[in-house]
């Protein structure tokens, strides 16, 4: 990650400090496209909300341990050139307590 809006989620993730912040999402529809996987599997979307001059904010939507939450990975960034949004599931192995993912 070189743009240094993501500095802070880099910094949470690496120490643990600030702690990330995540919010239940309350979206009937969003809600209803990570309930879709099987159980045994996690959901994952990137996403992003545009704002004014191009800008743009990069959303995390997550579905763990049954919740839909969402997380914002970074504000007032460049307005990204890929196709958003992306989902991505993965399967828990339970031998091992991984996920595997798979775009």
């Amino acid at each position: 990650m070189t743009n240094p809006a993501f500095q802070q989620v880099k910094t949470s993730i690496l120490t643990g400090a600030p702690l990330l912040g995540s919010h239940i999402v309350e979206d009937v529809g969003i809600t209803a496209i990570l309930n879709a996987a099987p159980n045994d599997h996690r959901v994952f979307c990137l996403s992003k909300v545009s704002q004014p001059g191009g800008r743009a904010a990069i959303i995390l939507l997550a579905k763990l341990y049954g919740t839909a939450q969402s997380m914002t990975l970074a504000s007032n960034v460049p307005e990204p050139h890929l196709p958003l949004p992306v989902f991505f599931s993965g399967r828990l192995s339970q031998s091992l307590g991984e996920t595997a993912i798979a775009g």
